[in-house]
């Protein structure tokens, strides 16, 4: 599908244009820098993009996948290769934990690593 944020082979334009494509659900001016926009964008297979547009580059914030359904954020819906290592690392790490209690997690993003742990 051509604006599925997940596609491997889009990793490179996932910051850039790519991220602009599908349907916006959500724009508004930012509080802070009245010149850059903020916006969430629908695209294929459920994804959501939420993207800072400044008048020279997109800043892409996070990614997060939707349950048809439900709704929700799909946990396991990892869209990047740096998001798949953080999760590797971090279940390498506690794989001698017997039971996992509290993981202080810095830097939220879309909330994907906390809720891929919880």
């Amino acid at each position: 599908v051509e604006d599925d944020v997940a596609d491997v082979r889009l990793a490179d334009s996932w910051a850039s244009a790519k991220s602009l494509a599908g349907r916006p659900v959500f724009s508004q001016p930012s509080n802070v820098d009245p010149s850059t926009r903020i916006e969430v964008h629908e695209h294929a297979s459920g994804w959501r993009s939420l993207v800072f547009v400044a008048s020279e580059r997109v800043s892409v914030q996070s990614k997060v996948r939707l349950d048809g359904g439900s709704g929700l954020a799909q946990p396991y819906a990892m869209p990047t290769e740096y998001l798949k290592s953080m999760v590797a690392l971090a279940l390498s790490a506690l794989a001698d934990v017997p039971r996992l209690e509290r993981v202080l997690v810095l830097g939220m993003g879309a909330g994907s690593l906390p809720s891929y742990l919880g």
